[in-house]
């Protein structure tokens, strides 16, 4: 009769082969969600200071190109402004006032000897309800009536920009001071001074005679915030 080789066979132990089956601990648990935790709040910190430079550097970016496209608008129409001593029915008035040197809109007759207002208007009728909340308003042309001949005969009109072009934003500062105005002795010399130096213009300001307009406007978009815009806009035909 064979016999048969007879075998024995093993338990193999985990602890052979560095194998625990003992499960993970609660303090293993709170230390991995600690981790987690630590890593989520530096993740969002990143992404939380990237988005606020996003919007730092797209606000700048659309405030520049409303800012820039509206001066330019007034500036050309400002700088060729009609200017004779003595006619005060046709030289540069601001707030309608030939003795006036600072306000919130001019009228005068341009390069074509048209009449014109350069102001800016609400944008909604209905004033807001919050006191601390700014008044947003548009740019605003009026052409005044031209009366004559049939050729050039024109019925008065308003012109302004497309909505479109202010990307969101809306005037809510708008301020126009004769360079004179700056002068030693002028009874608002002082706080018109301080108005510039909130726009960053900290020079001296004296050196400015009746022949230049300082222009300064701010805008705002909510999103955005507020970004402050001043040129200095010299009437060519107006004596210093």
């Amino acid at each position: 009769m064979k016999k048969h080789k007879q075998f024995k066979i093993g338990i193999l132990k985990n602890e052979q082969y560095g194998l625990d089956n003992r499960g993970t601990t609660l303090v293993e648990l709170i230390v991995s969600f600690a981790l987690m935790a630590i890593f989520l709040a530096s993740s969002a910190s990143v992404i939380g200071t990237i988005t606020k430079m996003y919007y730092q550097i797209t606000g700048e970016t659309y405030s520049k190109q409303v800012g820039d496209i509206v001066m330019e608008k007034v500036a050309s129409l400002i700088e060729g402004a009609k200017y004779e001593d003595g006619e005060d029915n046709t030289n540069p008035k601001i707030d309608d006032d030939i003795n006036k040197k600072f306000g919130t809109s001019i009228t005068l007759f341009d390069r074509t000897d048209t009449k014109l207002t350069i102001k800016t208007d609400s944008i909604s009728a209905v004033p807001p309800t919050d006191p601390n909340e700014p008044v947003r308003q548009e740019l605003l042309v009026e052409y005044a009536e031209i009366t004559g001949s049939d050729s050039i005969r024109r019925n008065a009109t308003t012109w302004k920009f497309d909505n479109d072009m202010y990307n969101g934003f809306s005037i809510i500062d708008f301020h126009l001071i004769r360079g004179d105005a700056f002068a030693a002795g002028e009874p608002d010399a002082s706080s018109l001074t301080a108005l510039a130096g909130s726009y960053g213009l900290n020079g001296d300001l004296t050196r400015y005679g009746k022949n230049v307009v300082l222009v300064l406007m701010t805008i705002d978009n909510e999103k955005y915030g507020e970004y402050k815009f001043y040129r200095f806009v010299k009437m060519y035909n107006v004596t210093p």
